[in-house]
Formats: structure tokens, sequence, C-alpha cells
């Protein structure tokens, strides 16, 4: 496999084409014991080999499923933009700056965006716990990437 698997088991690669009629869905990684015919590709894949497996009860049909092979799956992966072509997974650029309100760094995606009178404002989007997100304000003299390494106290020139 090219990537992780739970990139695979989490490509949503008919994501588009569900329509709510589906349910109980479930996706995984699976080895064949017999041939199956790729669902994207229609090519038939030999038993031993690993194909993305998904089923889900389709309101009408029943228990349906399906059989992806991982190329196909990869394809999707880099064609949709969740990963870069080539193999490496798309990194994540964080920015950090100073609050407004308490003068505190804050981490997180950087946005500058124009309040209804055309003034420039400046926020860092981030994660204050697992469920909650907030904006905060920062000042944008003191914008710069995040690397996730901290600054040492010590003086170095002793």
């Amino acid at each position: 496999m090219k990537y992780p698997e739970e990139m695979y088991i989490d490509s949503q690669i008919f994501a588009g084409d569900m329509d709510g009629s589906e349910s109980n869905l479930t996706e995984k990684i699976v080895k064949i014991r017999v041939s199956h015919l790729c669902c994207v590709c229609e090519k038939q894949i030999p038993k031993g080999e690993k194909m993305l497996n998904q089923k889900a009860i389709v309101e009408g049909q029943g228990w349906c499923s399906c059989y992806i092979c991982l190329p196909c799956v990869e394809n999707w992966l880099e064609e949709s933009g969740q990963v870069e072509d080539g193999g490496a997974e798309m990194r994540e650029i964080l920015f950090k700056a100073k609050r407004i309100d308490d003068g505190k760094w804050v981490e997180g995606c950087y946005q500058k965006r124009y309040d209804l009178l055309g003034s420039e404002e400046h926020f860092i989007f981030h994660a204050d716990s697992y469920t909650v997100w907030e904006y905060a304000e920062i000042n944008p003299s003191t914008i710069c990437q995040y690397t996730g390494l901290k600054e040492r106290e010590e003086n170095l020139g002793k």
C-alpha cells in the first residue's frame, strides 16, 4: 500500500454518489479470498490481493457490497487533493501570533479578512479543546509560521 490504511478507509471515494438511502456503511481493507471485479476500473483483481470493501444497506435493495482496487483508491486520493502526487502526505501549515486581548501566543490557521467598513482584521482559528474551535484576534506584526519548536530560555551566548 502506498499510503496508511486509514487513508484508504477514510477516502470517501463514493461520498458524492450517496443519496441518503444508505445505512450501516462499513469500509475496510480486506485480503480477498476469491477474484473480484473493481467497482471503479472494472478490472478483475486476483485472489490474495488487498481491496477496499464497502458494505451498506441500501433502501429497496438490502445489503450491497463493493470492492475497489487499491490503485483506484490511490488515484482518488491524489485527484481529490487528499495527498500530493508522489505519495507525500499534504501537511497543514500553521501560524502563530500574539493575541490582541492578552498578548499570549496562539497557534492555528491564519485568516485575514475585512469588516463591513473595509478595515483589515487578522485572526488565528484554533482548537480550544477537542470540540471547541475559536477565533483569536491577533497582532499582525507578530505573525510567523508555527514550527512546533519551543524557544529555549537559556542564553546560548554565555
